[in-house]
C-alpha cells in the first residue's frame, strides 16, 4: 500500500500558513475597506515597485478588463494609481498611493507583531530550520 502520509502532512501545513496569512490580511483589508485583490496587487507593487498592467494580469491570471476594473476600483479608494511609461508610452504602470503605502505598512507592522508572537514560542534552531525547510521549498518550485 502506498502512503501519501507526506503529501498530506506538507498539504495540511501550507493550506495552515495560507489560512494565517488570508486571515492576517482579511483583517486589515476589512479596516482599510478594500477588496482581496486590492490588497494582493497593493502588496505586489509596494514590494516591486511600479509594474505593467500586463505584468499584474499575468501574475494573477486576469483578464486586462477585469484588472482594469480592480485597479479602477483601487484608484477611486486612492489605494493604487496609474501612469504611463516614461520609457514606452503604450505600457501603463501600476503603483501604491501614499494612502496605499500606509496601508501596506499597517499590514507589515500587524504581520511582524503578529509573528513576534509565534516566532518566540519557536526555539531558535527550529526556527532556522523552519524558514531553510520554506527556502528549500521554494527554491525547488521555482526551479
Amino acid at each position: 500500500m502506498v502512503t501519501h502520509e507526506p503529501v498530506q502532512q506538507l498539504e495540511s501545513a501550507l493550506q495552515a500558513v495560507n489560512h494565517f496569512f488570508r486571515t492576517q490580511e482579511e483583517l486589515i483589508q476589512s479596516r482599510h475597506g478594500i477588496s482581496k485583490l486590492e490588497m494582493d496587487i497593493l502588496q505586489l507593487v509596494c514590494r516591486k515597485g511600479p509594474i505593467k498592467m500586463k505584468e499584474i494580469a499575468a501574475h494573477y491570471q486576469l483578464k486586462l478588463s477585469t484588472l482594469t476594473s480592480v485597479v479602477d476600483k483601487a484608484e477611486r479608494h486612492e489605494v493604487l494609481s496609474r501612469r504611463n511609461s516614461k520609457e514606452d508610452r503604450r505600457f501603463v504602470l501600476v503603483d501604491a498611493t501614499e494612502h496605499g503605502q500606509i496601508i501596506f505598512r499597517d499590514y507589515m507592522l500587524h504581520m511582524e507583531a503578529i509573528l513576534e508572537v509565534f516566532l518566540q514560542k519557536i526555539p531558535s534552531g527550529q526556527r532556522e530550520s523552519l524558514f531553510s525547510g520554506f527556502s528549500t521549498f521554494l527554491q525547488a518550485y521555482n526551479s
